[in-house]
């Protein structure tokens, strides 16, 4: 068990290094450069700009327009893909760990950990490290509540919406919970209601 725990220890540590190593080694691109400049806007002239001419949903925008308060370093705002690069690690072993046995999530955790694209997505100033984290939350609150528990579906309520907010991709995660809880014949009032939500008019895009 011990040897078990070091080899988690080694390899999440591994992760660690390869996301921050060299964080500011390239300059920011033409996307990130966007983002710091709807992050620089105020909250109504991102809103605008963003309904008017950008792709997006505002939420990564609005956290960038935070952090510029309090800083401009590349570091510091590339710290923000970063953290949440390095969170999808324990938060992806425990998702596979709940599907799986240990050597198998173990394994799902090196794929993570050494994979080329989570590390480069993890140190641009970019959604897609955050949107991985909460589809992988998301994931595992939809294994914890296919019933009608309000605390769970709260939970993944919000962790739906978070990610409706950073990316449209987001809309793939919710049909296939909604396909999946139609073909386990387990899709009821509250979640109809849950799923009319979401496709509401209001949806951000």
């Amino acid at each position: 068990m011990r040897s078990k725990r070091h080899w988690l220890f080694l390899v999440v540590l591994a992760g660690v290094f390869l996301r921050l190593w060299h964080l500011t080694r390239l300059s920011f691109w033409c996307d990130e450069a966007e983002a710091v400049f709807l992050g620089s806007l105020s909250v109504p002239e991102m809103l605008r700009f963003i309904v008017t001419q950008d792709a997006h949903p505002p939420l990564f925008y609005l956290l960038v327009h935070q952090m510029l308060k309090l800083g401009q370093g590349d570091l510091w705002l590339r710290l923000l893909p970063a953290l949440a690069g390095l969170a999808c690690l324990p938060t992806g072993w425990f998702l596979a760990r709940k599907m799986l046995d240990e050597e198998g999530a173990f394994f799902f955790l090196l794929l993570l950990t050494f994979s080329p694209v989570h590390i480069l997505w993890s140190q641009v100033l970019k959604s897609y490290s955050l949107f991985s984290l909460f589809g992988l939350a998301s994931s595992i609150l939809f294994l914890k509540c296919p019933g009608e528990n309000k605390r769970s579906i709260f939970l993944l309520w919000l962790s739906d919406l978070l990610l409706l907010y950073l990316h449209h991709y987001s809309v793939f995660f919710i049909l296939a919970q909604f396909l999946t809880l139609f073909l386990l014949r387990k899709l009821s009032r509250g979640w109809l209601v849950f799923l009319l939500f979401f496709f509401w008019p209001g949806y951000p895009g």
